[in-house]
């Protein structure tokens, strides 16, 4: 998950994630079945673009320090808006999928590597994916 419940309320306000995701009976407080599909849709999106580029799923450490959860958050916002007219809305979101064009063409990085490196003294560890094939050893 590239953004939580808890950064579009900070980012967008509890009370526009209630208009956008309440649905009748009404009752007043954010559907959050509604808003989960939307976030899944925006990672699922994201994801389409980054696939090419980087190994998924990205550890929470390199979307922390990215700026996936952002980019995350006017997608979802993009979708709950659907078919409303909101002009810094619509830009929003189109600089998004801007943004995720140019990290997947590598004219934008998300930054440092996702790689933990221990130093033994000897031998240096790095935590991640082996290009080796250990099932023949």
């Amino acid at each position: 998950m590239y953004c939580t419940l808890e950064q579009l309320i900070n980012w967008f306000s509890e009370q526009e994630l209630i208009q956008r995701t309440d649905r009748e009976p009404f009752v007043g407080v954010i559907n959050e079945p509604v808003l989960d599909e939307a976030i899944a849709a925006a990672g699922k999106k994201i994801d389409g673009y980054l696939r090419s580029v980087y190994p998924l799923p990205l550890s929470a450490a390199l979307i922390a320090s990215s700026g996936l959860p952002e980019i995350c958050g006017d997608i979802v916002r993009g979708i709950l808006f659907k078919g409303i007219e909101n002009e810094p809305v619509r830009i929003a979101y189109k600089d998004a999928l801007a943004w995720l064009k140019d990290v997947q063409a590598k004219r934008v990085t998300l930054g440092e590597a996702d790689e933990t490196v221990v130093d033994t003294g000897t031998a240096t560890i790095r935590q991640g994916e082996s290009s080796v094939n250990w099932d023949s050893f």
